[in-house]
């Protein structure tokens, strides 16, 4: 089968690489992102890089979406595109983060242009330095019948697949997983601005952490940015954090749950990006969270 990718950003581009270099199903690799120059490097992998989306999807009996929002996946699928889509027998693997409510509503575009195309969701869990270790872990929504038919491409990506249900299930769950994330760093940039600005031994603090009952690797992993005050390399962007965030929070809103633990985290989040920190790393919130550093 021949495949594509839409969106070869962070994510994008290192998925595409581990199927490039990992199975041996695909027949021809067509890559597309928004900056060409993003997509260029998959060249050397074999993949045939393309000046437009409609490219893939005309060459592509596969294709998958890591695009960083709802807006840009509608507008790319359904007006760039919808010409080449409405001739049907495509299958949409989307992969990107959005809600579950936005998940359906493609669907129904989908199916609405060619009942003949299939419409997956597949959104992964892990960071871009993850996703290049083809360590991902993969949460599919469809039919079981889908899920058996595409594993093994799939699988070229992650260490594990999970069937979650019908479309909509996956991306409800991909959220609820985010959202200990969120809650994760920003806690944690909470709690480590009052060891350092106490000046307490940041050593004998994370002993305590590792061996006791809020012992988690994330924290060994994020505290280094945060301490260094050192945000380039980039496993996650403030500001695709914050716009998951936000997406969160409507997804809680669809079930009448209060967003109130969310609000603090959201307007935090908002002054990092406006401070000239949303390409940074995530970690980047803790200038935000420790006052000293706002002073600065």
């Amino acid at each position: 089968m021949n495949v594509g990718i839409l969106g070869t950003g962070l994510m994008g581009f290192p998925i595409s690489v581990n199927i490039l270099t990992k199975n041996n199903t695909v027949k021809q690799f067509y890559a597309w992102n928004r900056t060409k120059s993003k997509a260029e490097p998959l060249a050397e992998y074999g993949a045939i890089v393309v000046d437009n989306a409609t490219e893939v999807i005309e060459n592509s009996d596969v294709i998958l979406i890591m695009l960083s929002q709802y807006e840009i996946i509608d507008l790319v699928l359904f007006e760039s595109c919808s010409e080449s889509l409405s001739l049907g027998n495509k299958t949409i693997i989307q992969m990107s983060t959005i809600s579950s409510d936005q998940t359906l509503s493609l669907k129904d575009k989908l199916l609405n242009l060619n009942e003949t195309n299939v419409f997956i969701e597949c959104p992964v869990l892990g960071s871009a330095s993850v996703a290049k270790e083809g360590q991902l872990q993969i949460m599919i929504g469809g039919t079981q019948e889908q899920h058996d038919q595409y594993s093994d491409l799939l699988l070229s990506t992650g260490k594990a697949i999970f069937y979650i249900g019908e479309v909509g299930k996956a991306s409800t769950l991909k959220l609820a997983l985010n959202t200990i994330i969120s809650g994760q760093t920003a806690v944690f940039a909470q709690s480590l601005s009052i060891i350092e600005n106490a000046g307490l031994d940041f050593d004998t603090y994370m002993k305590i952490v590792n061996d006791g009952p809020a012992s988690c690797p994330y924290f060994n992993f994020k505290s280094k940015n945060m301490r260094t005050r050192n945000y380039e390399e980039v496993a996650f962007p403030a500001k695709l954090f914050l716009k998951d965030l936000n997406v969160i929070m409507s997804e809680c809103e669809k079930f009448n749950i209060t967003t109130d633990v969310l609000k603090g985290i959201q307007k935090t989040l908002e002054h990092t990006v406006e401070s000239g920190l949303g390409e940074k790393d995530m970690s980047a919130i803790y200038n935000s969270i420790n006052r000293q550093e706002q002073d600065e």
